[in-house]
């Protein structure tokens, strides 16, 4: 399989649109009978979307569609990203079809995050940061990539605690220069200055905004680890400690540049997996987010193994799994 999808492109993007909208719609099959329940707290910001959307279709399938095309725009865009920074030596899409798997685990317990939202925009903040690399001068990349980080916190504001990110980003491609990271400040207070500035002319209470804000990070979220969920994912950090040595391996003979991006990847993960354990509102949705620098890790190996049993069934599994939890529950 994995060698008729290395040879064949074409069928495998046909095959990841399926797989894309089958993964989504699965999780009705599952959850049929169960309401659509509205967001506690609602951000002052755009994060109800979703509540709109259902009072149109309380089935969700209106939604469901818009994530399954934002799934396959988000993993072709994660693909394309990193063919062109030489990330992957081969024109492939596995990047998508593990982003889209990874992002299943999200879909039952947490149907249909704003996150896939911030997703694309933390994508958008990747690509613009490999760009950096490029510029040999003062780059005001930096200034965009605050700004898509603010804008992407309109949605899920979590994602705000990616600014140390964006910091150690700065800092492994280039010597430090403090405009560089004042331009990351100017960025990211943007969006919110004009957000204040119409709470303002509209005289609503920026305090009232504040502690809604405030309330909306302490909402603590329960995550049901069932012994399914936990064999799933044991199943697949077990196939990333197996890729992670294929990537040690690259990494010491690769480029200083792809170095570089390694780091970067690496950098993304151990953020996103802080937010997760120090972010009481943070739930099972952030696998979305995971989905980024492990889809990159999983997408190494596979385009570099052996197209033997092991990896081929290795490789079916880490798709079906994320199928099978949203349509058993």
């Amino acid at each position: 399989m994995i060698k008729f999808f290395r040879r064949n492109q074409q069928a495998f993007i046909i095959f990841i649109f399926f797989y894309s909208f089958f993964s989504v719609f699965s999780v009705h099959t599952a959850q049929s009978n169960q309401p659509n329940l509205p967001i506690p707290f609602l951000l002052p910001f755009l994060a109800n979307y979703k509540n709109i959307l259902f009072e149109l279709d309380p089935s969700g399938l209106i939604l469901s569609l818009f994530t399954a095309l934002g799934l396959l725009f988000a993993g072709f865009y994660l693909t394309r990203t990193s063919i062109k920074f030489l990330i992957l030596q081969n024109r492939t899409q596995f990047p998508a079809v593990f982003l889209i798997s990874i992002s299943s685990f999200a879909f039952y317990q947490e149907l249909f995050s704003e996150i896939l939202i911030a997703l694309l925009f933390v994508l958008f903040i990747m690509h613009r940061i490999f760009e950096i690399i490029s510029d040999k001068k003062l780059s005001i990349r930096f200034l965009d990539t605050g700004l898509l980080l603010a804008i992407g916190s309109l949605f899920y504001f979590n994602i705000i605690f990616l600014l140390p990110f964006l910091w150690i980003a700065q800092f492994t491609l280039r010597q430090f220069n403090w405009r560089e990271f004042i331009y990351i400040l100017i960025g990211l207070a943007l969006p919110f200055l004009y957000i204040l500035t119409g709470y303002f002319f509209y005289d609503r209470s920026i305090i009232e905004m504040k502690n809604l804000l405030f309330q909306w990070i302490a909402l603590e979220k329960v995550v049901n680890f069932s012994w399914p969920l936990m064999v799933s994912l044991g199943f697949y950090i077990f196939a990333m400690i197996i890729a992670n040595f294929n990537a040690m391996r690259k990494y010491a003979t690769a480029k200083v540049q792809l170095r570089k991006f390694y780091q970067i990847l690496f950098y993304l993960f151990i953020n996103i997996l802080l937010i997760y354990i120090l972010i009481p509102s943070v739930g099972i949705e952030i696998f979305i987010l995971f989905s980024i620098p492990v889809s990159i890790l999983l997408s190494t190996y596979f385009n570099d193994c052996k197209n033997n049993f092991i990896n081929n069934f290795l490789f079916i599994i880490l798709l079906v799994i994320p199928i099978a939890l949203n349509v058993f529950g």
